[in-house]
């Protein structure tokens, strides 16, 4: 909580998202979950979280270097994908720019960033 200056709620929320992305990274079937359940619902847990300014900041700060964010995009693009038809999902899509950034693909970047909503303009580099 201290270390990102954010309450315990969002601290919490970007433990789950962080400890995620690392299973990811690792490649465990346990990033989306144990259950059957909550494989089906976190992809819809993860979205939430992100759409949170404080959680998503935090996210991008531990996800700004080469390491975390290949992960972190493997895991954003997955979840994305998952959405790809529903307009108003746009956390997992921001985060993959932003880890596009980091990796240098700044081309790739441009193009998620520009077709997000004008409401996540807070998010916005």
């Amino acid at each position: 909580m201290f270390r990102w200056g954010v309450d315990a709620d969002d601290a919490l929320g970007a433990q789950i998202l962080l400890g995620a992305i690392g299973l990811y990274a690792v490649e465990s079937p346990m990033a989306f979950g144990a259950t059957p359940d909550e494989q089906e619902t976190s992809p819809v847990m993860f979205e939430a979280l992100l759409e949170r300014k404080s959680i998503a900041t935090v996210v991008a700060y531990e996800c700004s270097e080469t390491e975390g964010c290949e992960a972190a995009r493997g895991l954003a693009a997955t979840v994305a994908a998952l959405f790809e038809d529903d307009p108003t999902s746009w956390a997992m899509r921001w985060l993959v720019a932003h880890c596009d950034l980091v990796l240098g693909d700044i081309d790739s970047a441009a193009v998620v960033l520009d077709d997000l909503p004008g409401s996540t303009g807070y998010l916005r580099y």
